[in-house]
C-alpha cells in the first residue's frame, strides 16, 4: 500500500511520479525519512501514473534510488551513489552502478569538461551562422560530428549572451535533444526582444553560457517559503494554466531580490504574465530544480563550471596570499584623493557610497597589518593617508558628537589602526573619548566588543585602560551567555570577536576563564561551517555572506598569533588551520576576476577586479569583506 505521510508529502509525491517515467523493472527505491526505512518497487508492466509498491523488507536488497529526508538519515558514499538532487529538506540519489555497462550516461548526471566544450562550440558555431548569413542553422552545418551519445536525449535548456558585460539574451528551450536546443536557443538568445539584437561584429566581444535544466522537478516547499529562503543555486519555474515562467541562477548577476516574496512575485509578473499575488493562489504550482551551469572563458577559452552565479575555481596553493594582496591593491585603487574608501560600490552601475567612517578606518588598519606581514610600502602609505583624513574628524573636529555608539565605533577602529601606526598619542585620544562618553552608550555587541578589544590593546601600554576593557567584554559575555541559553536565533559575524578579545585578555592574565570562553566561542561558530567554507549567516539560516564569513576568518587567525603552550593545548590547531583555510578557499572563489566578471559592464572592470562580491544574491562590493580577510589573513600569514 503507498502512503505517504509527514510535511513533505507533496515533494515525495512528485519525485515517485518522475520516477514512474524513468525505472526499469527490477529498481528499487529506498526512502529514508526520520531514520525509518522503507523499500519500494513499480509494478511492470507500467502505466503512467502508477504508484508504487511496499517492500516486505529492505534487507540485503541492492537499491537504485534513494529518497533521503533531512535532517535525518544515513550518508551514501559517493563512489557509489551520484547525487541528482539536493536541498536542506530532501536529497535524491542514483545508484552508480545503474548505468556501469553502458556508453551513455544521464543527462541528470552531468556532463563532461569535453562535452560541455562541444556544446559551447554548437552554440557559438551556430549563433555566427545565424548572424552572419542571416538564417536558422541547421545540424548538418556543424563539424562536430559524430556527437557524444548524450546530445541525443531530450532536456529543458537555457541559452545566455554576455556582451562586454551586458546580458544581450537569455532564452529557454524545452523539450529538446541537446543539439538542436543549443542551435534553437542560441538563436532566440540572439533576438531576444528584451535587449538590442547582437551584431556579427559583436561575437568576439561575447560569452555563450549554457544552463541545462534537470526534469526532476520539486514542489517549492511550505517551510521553504516560511524560512524566506532563496537557493543561489537552483532553478525556479512558476506555473498556473497555460502561463510559466523560469529563473535561473543568472538571474542574480543582473537583479537583486529583497526577500523570497518579492522574488517568486517577480517571477511570476516578469516571467509567466500573472501577478505577484497569483503566487499564493492554490492553483499555482511553483518548482525547484537542479541546473547544470557553465560559460566560456575569457576569450571564448576553455570552460568555467558556475555554482549558482559564482564560478567555480579549482584551489591552489598558497591561495591565501595570493588573495590577499589582489584584495588589498583593490582597495589601494578605490581610495579617494583624500584618503577615505568608499564603503559600498555596485559594480552594475560603477556608483559608490560616500562614506562609512568605521569601515574605513578598518581598511587601513587592515593594509597596515597585511603590510607588516609582507612589507608592502604603499599599502602603509595608503593607510596613512586614511589615517590623516580621518584624525582631522574624529579627533579635531570630534565629528558624530550626537551619536555616541556611532562615534564610539569609529573611535575604536580608528584607535586600532593608530595603534598599528605606531601612533601612540591619537591612540590614546581615541580611547579617552570614547570613556567620556561611555555612560551614553547604548548596548550593541559588535561595539561593545570591539572597544573591549581596542582597550585591551591599549592596556598592554597603559592600565588605566585594563578595567575599562574587562567591562565592555563583561558586558557582551553576559548578553551572549544569556541568548545561547534560551537558544534565540543568533548572528554569528555579531558575536565573532568574543574569541580575539577574550584571548586578549587571557594573554595579559592568565586567567583560564577567558581562554575557556575564547575556545567555546570558537567551537561554537565552527559547528556552523558548511562544506563549501562559507559559514552560515545565523545559527537558524543557510545565507552566507561574506562580510560575516570574512569576519569570523579574521578572529580564526588571532588564534595563530598567540606563543603560548596553554592555547595550543586548548585549540584544536590542526582542525583550525583547516578550516580557515576552507574559508580562504572560499572568499577566493567570492573575490571577482576576469573570468568570473563576466556580467560586469567593462567601463567597471577596473573599479571591481580584486573586490569581494557580498553574497550570491548581491553583486556588490563592501569594503568590510576585504579589510576583515586582510586581518584574518596577516594573523594567519604570520
Amino acid at each position: 500500500m503507498f502512503v505517504l505521510l509527514g510535511k513533505n508529502k507533496k515533494q515525495l509525491k512528485s519525485v515517485f511520479i518522475w520516477l514512474s517515467n524513468i525505472v526499469q523493472q527490477n529498481d528499487l527505491v529506498l526512502l529514508d525519512q526520520k531514520g525509518k526505512q522503507t523499500g519500494y518497487y513499480f509494478e511492470f508492466p507500467l502505466k503512467i501514473g502508477d504508484r508504487p509498491e511496499k517492500i516486505k523488507s529492505i534487507k540485503d536488497k541492492n537499491f537504485t534510488f534513494i529518497i533521503k529526508i533531512l535532517p535525518t538519515g544515513q550518508t551514501f558514499p559517493k563512489a557509489k551513489w551520484q547525487i541528482i538532487f539536493q536541498s536542506p529538506e530532501i536529497e535524491i540519489y542514483e545508484n552508480r552502478e545503474r548505468f556501469q555497462f553502458l556508453r551513455i550516461k544521464p543527462l541528470r548526471w552531468g556532463l563532461t569538461k569535453e562535452e560541455r566544450s562541444i556544446a559551447l562550440k554548437i552554440a557559438r558555431q551556430c549563433l555566427e551562422i545565424f548572424l552572419k548569413e542571416k538564417r536558422q542553422p541547421k545540424p548538418e552545418d556543424l563539424n562536430l560530428v559524430p556527437l557524444p551519445l548524450l546530445f541525443t536525449p531530450r532536456t529543458d535548456l537555457d541559452v545566455a549572451l554576455w556582451t562586454n558585460g551586458i546580458i544581450r539574451g537569455s532564452a529557454v528551450v524545452e523539450n529538446k535533444n541537446l543539439r538542436d536546443g543549443l542551435i534553437e536557443g542560441v538563436v532566440q538568445a540572439s533576438r531576444d526582444s528584451r535587449f538590442k539584437p547582437l551584431k556579427l561584429k559583436e561575437l568576439t566581444q561575447t560569452r555563450i553560457e549554457i544552463t541545462l535544466i534537470s526534469n526532476l522537478k520539486i514542489p517549492l516547499s511550505e517551510d521553504s517559503i516560511k524560512k524566506d529562503e532563496i537557493f543561489y543555486n537552483k532553478g525556479y519555474l512558476i506555473k498556473k494554466g497555460q502561463n510559466k515562467g523560469w529563473f535561473l541562477p543568472e538571474v542574480f548577476n543582473v537583479r537583486l531580490f529583497n526577500n523570497l516574496r518579492e522574488f517568486l512575485g517577480r517571477l511570476a509578473s516578469e516571467k509567466a504574465s500573472l501577478s505577484p499575488e497569483a503566487v499564493f493562489d492554490k492553483k499555482t504550482e511553483i518548482f525547484i530544480f537542479e541546473v547544470e551551469d557553465f560559460i566560456e572563458g575569457v576569450n571564448q577559452e576553455g570552460v568555467l563550471e558556475l555554482d549558482g552565479p559564482i564560478v567555480k575555481f579549482k584551489k591552489e596553493r598558497d591561495k591565501t596570499q595570493k588573495i590577499s594582496l589582489k584584495a588589498a591593491d583593490w582597495l589601494l585603487k578605490i581610495q579617494e584623493t583624500d584618503g577615505n574608501f568608499p564603503p559600498i560600490i555596485n559594480p552594475l552601475t560603477g556608483q559608490a557610497n560616500q562614506i562609512d567612517w568605521p569601515r574605513s578606518a578598518m581598511a587601513a588598519w587592515s593594509l597596515v597589518e597585511l603590510a607588516k606581514t609582507i612589507e608592502k610600502a604603499n599599502y602603509l602609505e595608503a593607510a596613512k593617508k586614511n589615517f590623516l583624513y580621518l584624525k582631522e574628524y574624529l579627533l579635531e573636529e570630534s565629528l558624530f558628537i550626537a551619536n555616541y555608539n556611532q562615534t564610539a565605533a569609529s573611535l575604536a577602529y580608528f584607535g586600532q589602526l593608530a595603534l598599528s601606526l605606531d601612533y601612540w598619542q591619537e591612540s590614546l585620544q581615541a580611547g579617552s573619548r570614547i570613556l567620556e562618553k561611555e555612560r551614553h552608550l547604548d548596548f550593541e555587541p559588535i561595539l561593545f566588543q570591539q572597544i573591549g578589544s581596542f582597550f585591551a590593546e591599549l592596556a598592554k601600554s597603559d592600565k588605566r585602560f585594563f578595567e575599562p576593557a574587562l567591562r565592555f567584554a563583561d558586558s557582551a559575555k553576559d548578553v551572549f551567555t544569556k541568548i545561547l541559553s534560551d537558544e534565540q536565533t543568533i548572528n554569528l559575524a555579531v558575536w565573532a570577536e568574543v574569541v580575539n578579545l577574550f584571548l586578549k585578555l587571557f594573554e595579559m592574565t592568565d586567567n583560564h576563564s577567558y581562554l575557556e570562553t575564547a575556545q567555546k566561542t570558537t567551537d561554537w561558530l565552527l559547528k556552523y561551517q558548511l562544506n563549501s567554507g562559507a559559514f552560515k549567516s545565523a545559527t537558524n539560516s543557510n545565507f552566507v555572506y561574506t562580510r560575516g564569513t570574512a569576519k569570523i576568518a579574521e578572529v580564526l587567525g588571532t588564534i595563530f598569533l598567540f606563543k603560548n603552550k596553554e592555547i595550543d593545548k586548548v585549540f584544536n590547531l590542526n582542525y583550525c588551520r583547516k578550516c580557515l583555510e576552507k574559508t580562504f578557499d572560499w572568499l577566493s572563489q567570492m573575490q571577482y576576476s576576469l573570468e568570473n566578471s563576466y556580467f560586469i559592464p567593462q567601463n567597471n572592470l577596473k573599479l571591481v577586479i580584486g573586490g569581494i562580491r557580498h553574497d550570491y544574491f548581491n553583486s556588490e562590493l563592501w569594503i568590510d569583506s576585504v579589510g576583515h580577510l586582510l586581518l584574518g589573513a596577516s594573523r594567519y600569514l604570520r
